[in-house]
């Protein structure tokens, strides 16, 4: 994306085929084979827009005031947004034609949304909130004494990156909490700001100053690292891929799509 075109780049013949305007900025992208879906932001507030991934068309566009983050579910768009007071709100969407389906009450306000079958995660500063889904959705709140931002999630923990009372970068550590209770199951210096799982045991990762990784997510190590600076120390991030050898990336900094592959 760039400013508020949604841009589809053909890889194999390295140019852009298709731009779609559906906003002022685009804060957030997730996409379905079929469907790309964007948090755009508008004159009014906010907007989730759904756009055909071959023709570029919009399918649907529903207007969700304060949204700060997206995930997908099955067959749903889980979508939060800053409720009256120091509260949150996690709201459902079909994602054929973007009809509010659930909405969930949050004790906390939200940053960061990842989901699976089973739970949503909603990253609530120092506490992370843990949505239980079934006929009647639960929040079960997970103390952990540090800020949480959720970047992934699978069916027996949550990945993510421990944020210093600092604020530095290099003293943010990526870290593995148990679905069950919170506790970590991994605990590495890493400045994480991305995370995609490419198949029960790999994973891609980026981080700030313009870290990329490779990371076995069984043994916790890494398998490939390296650096995509720009002279502002900005790298990639919002990290998508689906292949252990390839994976894209957006540098927000200067604007470009990163293309990157394991050094061999």
């Amino acid at each position: 994306s760039t400013g508020g075109r949604l841009v589809r780049f053909d890889a194999s013949r390295k140019s852009v085929t298709r731009v779609t305007r559906v906003g002022l900025d685009i804060g957030q992208l997730t996409s379905t084979p079929g469907t790309v879906y964007a948090l755009a932001h508008t004159a009014k507030g906010v907007d989730i827009v759904a756009v055909d991934a071959k023709s570029g068309a919009v399918r649907w566009q529903q207007h969700v005031g304060s949204a700060k983050s997206m995930a997908l579910g099955p067959g749903v768009l889980w979508v939060t947004k800053t409720a009256p007071g120091a509260h949150g709100n996690l709201r459902a969407l079909d994602q054929t034609n973007g009809t509010v389906r659930t909405t969930v009450a949050l004790p906390h306000l939200s940053d960061g949304t990842v989901a699976t079958a089973r739970h949503v995660w909603v990253g609530g500063g120092t506490t992370l909130q843990r949505v239980n889904l079934g006929a009647q959705p639960t929040v079960s709140q997970l103390a952990l004494g540090y800020d949480f931002i959720p970047l992934a999630a699978d069916a027996t923990s949550v990945w993510g990156a421990r944020l210093s009372a600092s604020q530095y970068a290099d003293q943010t550590h990526l870290v593995r909490l148990a679905a069950d209770d919170g506790h970590p199951l991994v605990d590495m210096p890493y400045p994480a700001n991305s995370f995609a799982m490419v198949s029960d045991n790999q994973a891609w990762v980026t981080g700030q100053y313009g870290s990329i990784a490779t990371l076995d997510t069984a043994t916790a190590q890494m398998i490939h690292t390296g650096h995509a600076r720009t002279l502002m120390s900005n790298g990639p991030s919002e990290i998508h891929s689906q292949s252990p050898n390839i994976a894209w990336a957006l540098n927000t900094f200067t604007g470009q799509l990163v293309r990157i592959t394991p050094r061999t």
